[in-house]
């Protein structure tokens, strides 16, 4: 990846963005969308309009996240000393999360088409009705594995100028476009966060991995399109990225990764504390 020399933005200042602007989504998504529906809060009863005016905002702001955290999963594929410890990480704390995120964000019906919340066994349905972004990224990150070990195996035959060496950047293509089909149906299968979306993001960051901006760009409108018009509004982290110098920063790994379940588990717990229905 190009970075910008004389840039001020690091990694660290990166996932401190993504982390903030998460946690400001999963709060409206979690706590203020059941007090507003709900409306046995008295302040937001008796403001409702002006708080759902505040909620769109905030979940505005959380589009800011997820295009931050793929660009940085790209960066760690870049850098990574082994791509399997990095898979499992992922995967550990995907599975470390999930009763987490189901009961801090399954009240929302998007989850489940299928969830009325209408006995316990709807609700061990809905549990699984949706997986957290830990397993998008994990699959994410499989996925671009692949696509570059068959990068690999083609670069000395694509260097022939003769026709040969075509046909062989074309079977390539082809079997990395293969491959992301088949992550596109796993993340649907699974529905994972961002799903289909998520996944064709990641493979867009990955392919276009030399011209930031330019992939950057792109995995965003990837996102717009196929998730929503809101995700055009990550469009706005263009600038701390165009600021990247491609250092670290202050380490601080598994801060970022813990705060992930962390924080879904407070918010679950702020729902219960305030009378908040988890299923509904």
């Amino acid at each position: 990846m190009n970075y910008n020399p004389t840039g001020k933005v690091n990694g660290f200042t990166l996932k401190m963005i993504a982390v903030i602007t998460m946690f400001i989504d999963h709060f409206a998504a979690s706590v203020l969308e059941r007090a507003i529906v709900i409306g046995n809060i008295g302040f937001i009863e008796d403001r409702r309009s002006m708080w759902l005016v505040i909620y769109y905002i905030m979940r505005g702001i959380g589009r800011m996240a997820f295009p931050i955290y793929i660009y940085l999963l790209v960066e760690g594929f870049m850098h990574t000393k082994s791509v399997p410890k990095y898979a499992l990480r992922l995967f550990v704390f995907a599975l470390i999360s999930e009763l987490p995120f189901d009961f801090a964000l399954l009240y929302n019906g998007y989850w489940n088409d299928n969830y009325d919340g209408s006995h316990f066994i709807t609700h061990i349905i809905g549990l699984t009705a949706h997986q957290n972004v830990f397993f998008t990224l994990c699959l994410g990150l499989l996925m671009i594995w692949g696509m570059d070990r068959i990068r690999q195996g083609f670069m000395e035959k694509e260097n022939d100028t003769s026709q040969k060496g075509f046909a062989f950047l074309l079977l390539r293509m082809f079997l990395q476009f293969v491959l992301l089909i088949a992550a596109m149906i796993v993340a649907y299968i699974i529905r994972c966060d961002y799903s289909v979306a998520g996944i064709v993001s990641i493979g867009l960051m990955y392919l276009f991995r030399d011209y930031r901006i330019a992939g950057f760009s792109l995995s965003i409108l990837a996102l717009t399109f196929m998730a929503g018009q809101i995700e055009a509004l990550s469009l706005l982290m263009l600038i701390p990225v165009y600021f990247y110098n491609g250092e670290r920063g202050k380490q601080a790994k598994y801060f970022f990764y813990g705060f992930y379940p962390a924080h879904l588990a407070v918010l679950a717990l702020l729902v219960f504390a305030l009378g908040l229905p988890i299923f509904m």
